[in-house]
């Protein structure tokens, strides 16, 4: 069973969730980054890179080198290659 707190339950500040799944496994927030959402993410650990669909058609690419400080490197709008996105996924070429 997981649960989530938060120190001020009304609040929409997330710097302080806090998940604990089965009592084994504790989660701490790290950085954060003002986007548009995170609905479906994929990520590619050779480039460090995080690849996000906000629910709209909007794919976000973000820098994850230093987790703490997340960058965005770049903002795809993907209407063009056919609409409205539902998956995603990271896979480097060399």
């Amino acid at each position: 069973m997981s649960s989530f707190s938060l120190s001020e339950p009304n609040s929409q500040d997330f710097s302080s969730v806090v998940a604990i799944a089965d009592a084994k496994a504790i989660l701490t927030k790290v950085g954060g980054l003002e986007g548009t959402g995170a609905e479906i993410s994929a990520y590619d650990p050779t480039t460090n890179r995080l690849f996000v669909i906000s629910g709209g058609t909007l794919l976000e690419v973000l820098d994850l080198s230093y987790p703490s400080q997340p960058t965005l490197v770049q903002t795809l709008d993907v209407e063009t290659f056919g609409g409205d996105p539902s998956a995603t996924s990271a896979r480097y070429l060399s």
